[in-house]
């Protein structure tokens, strides 16, 4: 027979031999299973890292991009998803303020990576939406209190002529003693009506301040729940720095004290109309009257 195919392996030269050999094998044998069991388990879609500065070639999605070495050791959080530091993943807009306020001190980022077109879309949309603001503070309305009634005529003091007699000087003077007390009674229930004016206007701006502030809160409630809806975190507003909030309030109150300012003007120049009519009236009166005196003593 040839020797092709036999064994190259020295045979043991006793039974004995061969089972000390055989109980050498299996010794060996569990450590290696052990090794391999070790590794056992359902199988991951994903490749395996082979080693510690493994580097995906497509990024994991919605987590902030972190250095290779750190991203298996960073566990993920769905809420940190849209909290990326706006250098790495967010496009920032120094163009876009809110009066001294821009947008990054805001924490008000756009995602990185958006299309030319979207970009600018949304662009557009925040200065539209910025100049409406500032076009609308939240001023209360006009105040629907009804303005004094115009003050009625109320003939002048007459004048002591030269040379009127005891009799003369003393009907004068009980004519512009009835005048006086006109005046007096005029001038009491204008201010009474005054102080009722101011007092509805007051309780007025109390109530309008209420319904205001009821109308944005529903606003403000409102944005906060599509917030959440649309997987945000309404906690970011607490992580915008105090200094900033400061401004915004500051600029939101300049804005609010301008229109009120104008509205004041306006309001002035129509109660100075009215003033000039009701004196150019009031003379037109007195000219009357001087010429139905001068007719009378002719």
């Amino acid at each position: 027979m040839s020797s092709i195919g036999k064994r190259s392996l020295r045979l043991p030269a006793s039974p004995v031999e061969g089972q000390a050999k055989r109980r050498r094998t299996a010794a060996s044998q569990p450590m290696t299973a052990d090794v391999n069991s070790a590794n056992v388990g359902p199988p991951s879609p994903f490749p395996q890292p082979t080693s510690a500065g493994f580097t995906p070639k497509i990024p994991f999605q919605h987590l902030p991009q972190m250095p290779a070495q750190q991203q298996a050791a960073v566990p993920f959080h769905a809420q940190d998803a849209g909290r990326a530091h706006p250098s790495r993943s967010w496009t920032s807009s120094p163009a876009l303020r809110m009066g001294s306020c821009s947008l990054d001190e805001m924490l008000l980022t756009m995602p990185h990576g958006l299309a030319s077109a979207e970009l600018g879309r949304r662009k557009d949309d925040l200065r539209y939406e910025i100049d409406y603001q500032e076009r609308n503070p939240p001023v209360l309305p006009p105040s629907r209190v009804k303005d004094l009634p115009p003050k009625p005529f109320i003939p002048e003091f007459h004048k002591f002529p030269e040379g009127i007699s005891d009799h003369e000087r003393l009907e004068i003077e009980s004519r512009n003693n009835t005048i006086a007390a006109e005046h007096q009674k005029i001038d009491r229930q204008r201010n009474n009506q005054a102080a009722k004016k101011s007092r509805q206007a007051r309780l007025e701006a109390l109530n309008n301040t209420r319904v205001l502030l009821n109308e944005k809160t529903a606003e403000c409630a409102w944005f906060r729940m599509k917030v959440l809806a649309l997987g945000g975190n309404t906690a970011d507003w607490n992580n915008v720095p105090a200094g900033v909030k400061t401004r915004l309030v500051k600029e939101i109150d300049g804005r609010v004290k301008t229109v009120e300012m104008e509205v004041a003007d306006v309001k002035k120049r129509e109660e100075a109309k009215k003033r000039a009519d009701r004196n150019r009236r009031r003379a037109e009166v007195k000219k009357d009257e001087e010429s139905q005196l001068s007719q009378s003593s002719q």
